[in-house]
């Protein structure tokens, strides 16, 4: 059985709409174990995660394959190697022009 516990003015239902004179409050799900286990629901005025900078942009070189005919392919992305971090590691695979 589940047990809740609540600070502060907190909506009915969980993950409804939540305002606070008006404003749309952002709900941030927080826990431990991923989407198991125990978790804290939070609301804020202004979005945790919102922009605050964006920095230089390096654009990405890319070299275009265009296939003689129309055929099913297996790309096995487990043998591209691995550079840098989760970021600058990156590796352009497959692109369409959106």
């Amino acid at each position: 059985m589940p047990f809740y516990q609540h600070l502060g003015d907190v909506p009915r239902k969980r993950h409804t709409q939540f305002r606070d004179n008006g404003t749309l409050l952002t709900e941030e799900v927080m826990g431990m174990e991923g989407f198991v286990g125990m978790e804290s629901i939070l609301y804020h005025l202004q979005s945790p995660c919102r922009v605050m900078k964006v920095g230089d942009f390096e654009q990405l070189e890319r070299r275009e394959w265009v296939p003689d005919t129309h055929a099913h392919r297996h790309f096995k992305t487990y043998d591209v190697d691995a550079e840098g971090d989760g970021i600058t590691g990156r590796r352009v695979l497959m692109w369409n022009d959106d």
